[in-house]
């Protein structure tokens, strides 16, 4: 076995930070026992170790004896398999481990590979927009600290590296990369993504990549990457924390789906399903007058249609039938209770708050209406998407509504984006908020646009000042078409407005706007408590949301559209030049890499492939 070692040691150890070794071990590890019953055969035993499962289980000694040797299993309680995009390859992957404490994040990652390993965290799931470490063989005492932008390749932080190598083992033979680094959570560098408190599943998790290769340079990569999710604070695993808070809180649940709907030969349809207070006591839901509370959502999204189902809205209404039709069924169903797109997962409402259902004054009936993506015109595609809703007969103390602002309505229908870069500003009235009469605390923030977008922003504006701001800095819509903001919640008064802006890159002028996965939208969707309801009068009351034209005086948003000259002016604070760095003469000289002064090599170097073949990560 070749192995190569380096880690950060000092004094007197510093003559074992890097070592090659010709002592080869026997078996896979002296500790780790990978002969107990598998979780593949669903007998899981609590003594086996799950780094055993990771690399699909196959040739991966070189990982286990590293696992072994640097104790990960006690260092870092936290891990996840990233599978890579090669479908007939389950080995080829990379494993995360990690912990993080009230300063730093610590990572240890491992992946099939001799070249280079890279692991990135995205802001919305692609190779735009994104943070990384990159680590080389050829140089196993050095990190890369970079990032993206808009043109997809790395590049060199203005700063010195902000990620601190801990130890870093290479094993040629076994054909293995593993490194440990460590990190400010929060580098205050524009160039850097912040590791936020994700504990709640309201907190937006986050998305990471990873890529790997066998060249002597970090180049293109191929279908060795990977992608997931991580919640660094808590369990972790995103499926594993919203299951467990449903457990906890849960009585049962019911799914509200298209039952064996077959998607049309169109390029785009939107199908309405609606579910009656009898439909959804036939699928077991308590049968009571009494008001029960709907505390969790989970996305269900038919495996192998997720090309065809763009997203979904459930509506809500307080009548327990679905017989009306036309103008009228659209009235009834006026409330929003759950929105879903590409990237989002279950919902999980914290012990206090719940959706209303039954009862009195809850809801009684739900219609869901599907955005199917059908452009390719396959014929035969039969779906049954749609969500699962988990709900408690227990009471809770608040009650969850959404907000929609920006142009919700589509009230742009049929009008071009414009050539080039463009801004369109949708302000929603201080009147709109006035009508509740009362603060509301915000819990998660969404943004929406389609294919053409680059950045969208949600400005909240009180008393003529900007106080706070969501932001997609870098809008990659087939990785994430429904962007959930990761900030803390925080609160709306009577008289604050909201300033959705959404800049888009239409090259030619012909994009719309409009319903279609081609043409654009622009919106803000909010979950906020205490719920409340705008009461027109004669029993008519209608959810709270802001939009264009849509014949409501008090929140009809008004809206401004203006040509950029280029990308400067999008105003992006994030993956953005570092001005303190150039301006204190901190920035990184591709001079200075070969005598060792910095971890990281030119971007010329970086981009040797990549520029010839194509996108880095994904």
């Amino acid at each position: 076995m070749i192995k190569l070692s380096s880690s950060n040691c000092k004094s007197l150890l510093v003559v074992f930070c890097f070592v090659i070794s010709g002592a080869k071990r026997n078996t896979a590890s002296a500790l780790i026992d990978c002969t107990i019953v598998s979780k593949a055969a669903q007998d899981f035993d609590a003594d086996r170790v799950s780094a055993c499962d990771h690399f699909a289980g196959m040739s991966h000694e070189a990982y286990l004896n590293w696992y072994e040797d640097f104790a990960v299993d006690s260092n870092y309680p936290n891990q996840i398999y990233l599978t890579g995009s090669d479908p007939n390859k389950p080995e080829n992957g990379a494993a995360i481990h990690w912990k993080v404490d009230d300063e730093y994040v610590y990572l240890a990652v491992a992946a099939r590979a001799t070249g280079w390993l890279a692991f990135g965290i995205s802001e919305s799931g692609g190779m735009t927009g994104t943070d990384m470490v990159l680590f080389t063989a050829s140089r196993p005492d050095e990190l890369i600290d970079a990032y993206t932008n808009d043109e997809r390749f790395p590049q060199t932080d203005d700063c010195a590296s902000d990620w601190e190598m801990v130890s870093s083992n290479v094993d040629l033979e076994g054909g293995f990369i593993m490194f440990e680094t460590k990190r400010l959570l929060d580098t205050n560098d524009p160039q850097d993504k912040p590791i936020v408190n994700d504990a709640s599943t309201f907190m937006p998790h986050h998305r990471v990549i990873a890529a790997w290769g066998d060249s002597e340079e970090v180049g293109y990569h191929g279908l060795n990457r990977a992608r997931g999710s991580i919640r660094f604070y808590g369990s972790g695993d995103e499926e594993a924390t919203f299951k467990a808070a449903m457990e906890r809180s849960a009585e049962g649940f019911i799914e509200l789906r298209a039952g064996n709907f077959t998607i049309p030969e169109e390029d785009t349809i939107y199908q309405r399903f609606c579910f009656s207070r009898n439909d959804m006591i036939g699928q077991g839901l308590l049968n009571t007058t009494d008001m029960l509370n709907i505390v969790g959502w989970e996305p269900v999204v038919q495996s192998g249609n997720e090309a065809f189902v763009h997203h979904y809205v459930l509506m809500a209404s307080t009548q327990p039938n679905c017989n009306n039709t036309g103008a009228d069924e659209d009235f009834d169903f006026s409330e929003m209770a759950y929105v879903w797109a590409p990237g989002e997962s279950g919902l999980a409402f914290p012990d206090f708050l719940g959706v209303p259902l039954f009862g009195d004054s809850g809801f009684q009936a739900f219609e869901m209406e599907i955005h199917y993506n059908n452009p390719t015109l396959q014929q035969g595609v039969i779906d049954s998407s749609g969500v699962r809703m988990y709900w408690t007969t227990q009471p809770r103390e608040q009650q969850v509504g959404i907000m929609s602002v920006g142009d919700p309505q589509v009230g742009l229908f049929g009008q071009t984006v414009g050539t080039g870069i463009t801004k369109h500003e949708f302000e929603c009235p201080s009147s709109c908020s006035s009508l509740v009469n009362q603060e509301v605390t915000v819990l998660r923030e969404y943004l929406h646009m389609h294919e053409v977008g680059l950045r969208i922003t949600n400005e909240q504006v009180r008393n003529g000042e900007v106080i706070r701001s969501g932001n997609v800095e870098y809008w990659e819509f087939d990785q994430n078409g429904n962007a959930a903001v990761q900030q803390d919640e925080f609160t709306v008064k009577p008289g604050d407005s909201f300033r959705t802006t959404c800049y888009y890159k239409d090259t030619d002028g012909s994009r719309t706007f409009g319903l279609a996965s081609s043409q654009e939208m622009c919106m803000a969707f909010l979950y906020y408590y205490p719920r409340q309801v705008i009461e027109l009068g004669v029993g008519m009351n209608l959810g709270w949301f802001c939009g264009v034209d849509i014949g409501f005086p008090q929140c009809d948003a008004s809206y401004q559209q203006t040509t950029l000259e280029s990308k400067d002016e999008l105003n992006r604070e994030y993956a953005v030049e570092n001005t303190e760095c150039v301006a204190e003469g901190d920035r990184i000289d591709p001079s200075d890499v070969n005598s060792g002064a910095f971890a990281s090599p030119p971007p010329f170097q970086l981009m040797a492939i990549v520029g010839a073949v194509g996108t880095f990560f994904l």
